[in-house]
């Protein structure tokens, strides 16, 4: 019985401040995350076929319960390479409901096959709600190890011989 009357004291309190005028700001109780299970994160990306060129592409799935703008423009989502290179801003790709959306970076400017080395190691993906400044991050490891692509030396077709088995029903 005291639990009720306490349920609507509180409730005419509410209703009584917000009747003198009285506003409530929202609390955000739940921090934005990074889905690393969701994309890629990191990884390499061979193009081209005159000149191969391999970048780095960089692929994040944003979650936050308190919601995310139709245009990303909530989130600010970025990645630190592991050899102190700036740090890089994510674009906004597309949303996924209300509480997710896709942010990637197509980065040409890596050199990858001059110097891989300077590209393996951890990524470091940063996540930022614009209204509050809450924050998470999340890591991923990538080893850089450009594959060269194949020489094409072939001038003809392959041949098939389609002649019969012995003894193979039909």
């Amino acid at each position: 019985m005291r639990l009720k009357n306490i349920g609507l004291y509180m409730a005419l309190v509410g209703f009584l401040f917000l009747a003198i005028g009285g506003t409530i700001e929202p609390i955000l109780a739940a921090e934005p995350g990074i889905d690393i299970n969701s994309r890629w994160c990191v990884a390499t990306w061979t193009h081209g076929t005159s000149s191969v060129k391999p970048i780095l592409y960089h692929s994040v799935m944003i979650v936050d319960h308190d919601g995310i703008s139709s245009d990303g423009t909530s989130h600010i989502v970025t990645v630190a390479y592991p050899n102190a290179e700036p740090t890089k801003t994510l674009t906004f790709s597309y949303r996924l409901g209300k509480n997710k959306a896709k942010y990637f970076l197509q980065d040409t400017t890596a050199d990858l096959t001059g110097n891989p080395n300077d590209y393996t190691g951890y990524y470091t993906y940063k996540v930022t709600r614009v209204a509050d400044g809450a924050s998470n991050e999340a890591t991923d490891y990538l080893s850089v190890d450009p594959v060269a692509p194949p020489q094409d030396k072939t001038t003809s077709p392959p041949e098939f011989d389609w002649t019969p088995v012995a003894a193979a029903s039909h």
